[in-house]
C-alpha cells in the first residue's frame, strides 16, 4: 500500500479523478492539511472572505468536515481516500479538511492523538488563518483515525486518566465538541484480549490477528496502556459521564471486520448514555471497505457511501452552532440522523443487505 502515500500518486489521482475540485495544502496548528472543495464553492467563499476582511468582519461560517484518515497508526492512504472524499465534496456542499498526523512507531501514543486534538481545537475555536469559521463541523474518523478522533474529543474530559504529555497539552482546556461525529470501521478497543469478532476473523486477509497485535504494539510502544484500560488509548472504556457529552454519532462498519465488536460495544454504550445516532453494519463487507475504490460499484459499498453522504448533508444543512462547542440544531425529517435511536437490541434488515441498530 506504500504507493498510495507517494505525492506523485496523490497528484495523479487528484488530476484524473478530481475534475472541478480544488485541493489546497495548508497547515493547521503545525499539521499538514488539505482543503478540498469544488472550484465553484471556492470562488464563492473566497469572495465572501474577502468581503468580510474588507469590512473588518470575522471570516464567514461555512460547513466543514474534518477527516482523520486511517492506516493502522503507522501510515495513511491518501490516494485511495480521495475517491470517497471527492464524492463527499461534490454531494454535501461542505469543505473537507484532510488532516495528517505523526505515525507510529516513530511517534507512539499519545503523540498522534495530540496532533489530532490540537488541530481539531484550532479549527473548532477558529484559531487559524484559513479564511473561514468551521460551522457546522462534523468530525469523521476512519479505522485508526476513528480511534484518534474519538480520543481527541474525549481527552479533555479524561485528564485524570491521561499520561503527562496529554495533561501538559490539554490541561485547562474546556471540552469542545463538534456538531456531529461519523465513525467508519473505527478501532475503539486496542486491548490484546480477543473479542468474538477477532476470534472468528483471526485469519482475515486484511487484518489477521498477528498484524493487529503488531499495529497495537507500534502505537503504544509495547507499553501497558491496554492492560490498564486507558480510555484515551481505547475510547470504548471511557466512563459514562464522558460519553454523555458526545454529539450525535453514527457508525458504519463491515460485518466481516475483525474489529466489528469495537463498533457494536461502543454503540451500545453511547446509546445507553442517550447519544443519538445509528449503527449500520454491512454484512458482507470487510474492514475499511470505503478505502478500496474498485469496490465502490458493489451495492453494499454504494449503500454505505450513500448513508455517509446523507448523514453529512444533514449536518451541513443544520443551523450553525450557537457558540463554540455547541451542537447544531437537529434537522427534521424522516431521514434525520439525529432521530432517537432504536432500542439497543433491535434490528431492521434493509434492502441494501445491511442492518441498523
Amino acid at each position: 500500500f506504500a504507493p498510495l502515500r507517494w505525492p506523485l500518486v496523490v497528484r495523479v489521482v487528484r488530476g484524473v479523478f478530481g475534475g472541478g475540485l480544488r485541493h489546497e495544502e495548508r497547515t493547521l496548528h503545525g499539521r499538514r492539511i488539505v482543503l478540498m472543495q469544488t472550484e465553484e464553492a471556492a470562488a464563492e467563499w473566497d469572495a465572501r472572505a474577502a468581503e468580510a476582511a474588507a469590512g473588518g468582519a470575522p471570516p464567514p461560517e461555512r460547513p466543514a468536515v474534518l477527516f482523520v484518515p486511517g492506516g493502522a497508526f503507522i501510515a495513511d492512504f491518501e490516494a485511495a481516500d480521495l475517491f470517497f472524499l471527492h464524492r463527499w465534496v461534490r454531494q454535501t456542499d461542505a469543505l473537507v479538511v484532510y488532516l495528517t498526523y505523526d505515525f507510529a512507531p516513530q511517534v507512539p501514543y499519545p503523540g498522534p492523538m495530540l496532533n489530532v486534538a490540537l488541530a481539531y481545537r484550532a479549527l473548532r475555536e477558529h484559531k487559524h488563518d484559513l479564511g473561514f469559521r468551521a460551522s457546522p463541523l462534523a468530525v469523521v474518523g476512519l479505522s485508526a483515525g476513528g480511534n484518534l478522533a474519538m480520543a481527541a474529543l474525549l481527552a479533555p474530559l479524561l485528564l485524570h486518566h491521561a499520561p503527562p504529555p496529554v495533561v501538559e497539552a490539554l490541561g485547562g482546556c474546556d471540552p469542545v465538541m463538534p456538531d456531529a461525529i461519523l465513525l467508519l470501521c473505527p478501532v475503539l478497543n486496542i486491548c490484546r484480549s480477543p473479542s468474538p469478532s477477532r476470534v472468528v476473523f483471526a485469519s482475515d486477509v486484511l487484518l489477521p490477528q498477528p498484524l493487529l497485535k503488531a499495529f497495537a504494539t507500534a502505537y503504544d510502544n509495547d507499553s501497558d496502556h491496554w492492560m490498564v484500560r486507558d480510555p484515551i488509548f481505547s475510547p470504548v472504556f471511557a466512563p459514562d459521564e464522558a460519553l454523555r457529552q458526545l454529539p450525535p454519532t453514527t457508525i458504519l462498519c463491515g460485518g466481516l471486520d475483525p474489529l466489528l465488536d469495537d463498533s457494536v460495544d461502543f454503540n451500545t454504550r453511547i446509546r445507553r448514555m442517550g447519544v443519538p445516532g445509528e449503527l449500520h453494519i454491512y454484512r458482507s463487507l470487510p474492514h475499511t471497505f470505503v478505502s478500496f475504490p474498485h469496490w465502490h460499484i458493489l451495492p453494499e459499498v454504494e449503500s454505505a457511501l450513500a448513508k455517509s453522504v446523507q448523514f453529512l448533508r444533514a449536518v451541513c444543512s443544520a443551523a450553525p452552532a450557537a457558540g463554540v462547542g455547541g451542537s447544531a440544531t437537529p434537522p427534521g425529517g424522516s431521514d434525520d440522523p439525529w432521530k432517537k435511536p432504536r432500542s439497543v437490541g433491535s434490528q431492521s434488515f434493509d434492502s441494501d443487505d445491511g442492518f441498523g441498530f
